[in-house]
């Protein structure tokens, strides 16, 4: 299928075919289907920007994150120790963040 934007040759052909796709999906199932998926991606990712952007901006946690890390190097301890602290301190910092209070930032 040909169409030009130019001319306007064939973009009826493009549109009726646009709308029967639609029709398509809508009657089986797949429009509503791809857009729950769409809505649940959307979420998590909300969710993972979130959580992620605190934990790289909570400076506690970055003062901390910077002492394990120091620490890697000197076998003071290792990832899986310092992971467990890193989470332990993030997780006890979470009621002072906006989002345990309902509120997320714009845009996220």
């Amino acid at each position: 299928m040909t169409c030009s934007a130019y001319t306007g040759d064939g973009l009826d052909d493009v549109w009726k075919a646009v709308l029967d796709h639609r029709a398509y999906l809508e009657k089986d199932g797949s429009l509503t289907r791809r857009r729950i998926d769409q809505q649940r991606e959307w979420l998590w990712n909300m969710v993972e920007n979130e959580v992620l952007e605190s934990l790289h901006t909570d400076r506690t946690v970055l003062r901390a994150a910077e002492q394990i890390e120091a620490g890697l190097g000197t076998e003071a301890t290792n990832a899986l120790d310092g992971a467990l602290q890193i989470l332990q301190l993030f997780a006890s910092r979470v009621p002072e963040l906006s989002w345990a209070h309902g509120e997320l930032k714009a845009g996220s």
